[in-house]
């Protein structure tokens, strides 16, 4: 599936937007068997334009986003809410640096959100106490 993502992409977006695409091999065995990585290269000087463009722009408007009225308002005007919940370890494994990816996804996906003008409420919770519990029934 990864290959014919790679060979479909349309050549204005190589050409524009996209510097290179790898396929990164998951695992072992024959390559139908495995699962594959695709590593998307946007080109630095779209990327540059991309956050251009943002900066330039007056005010960003969201779905749900208050009106220049309620604005004007200040503080009493209510934020949109956004609940993003995010990291989830599981508890059950051993920790690694694998645990801090989502970690920093999440954060930055509030950032965004903050940036955009909501009321961002992060939630972080543990995942699989069965282990744990299990453990602590056994003993008990």
């Amino acid at each position: 599936m990864a290959s014919a993502i790679v060979t479909n992409i349309p050549e204005e977006a190589m050409s524009s937007t996209i510097e290179k695409v790898e396929l990164s091999k998951i695992g072992k065995g024959p390559d139908d068997k495995s699962g594959f990585f695709l590593n998307i290269f946007l080109k630095e000087q779209y990327v540059h334009d991309r956050i251009k463009h943002i900066n330039e722009q007056e005010t960003i408007k969201l779905e749900g986003s208050q009106s220049t009225d309620e604005e004007a308002k200040g503080e009493d005007a209510k934020k949109p809410k956004v609940l993003v919940d995010f990291s989830s370890p599981n508890i059950a494994k051993n920790m690694h640096v694998g645990h801090l990816r989502s970690t920093i996804q999440g954060d930055s996906i509030c950032r965004i959100f903050e940036f955009l003008g909501y009321e961002v409420l992060r939630t972080n919770h543990v995942g699989d106490w069965g282990t744990q519990f299990g453990m602590l029934i056994q003993e008990l």
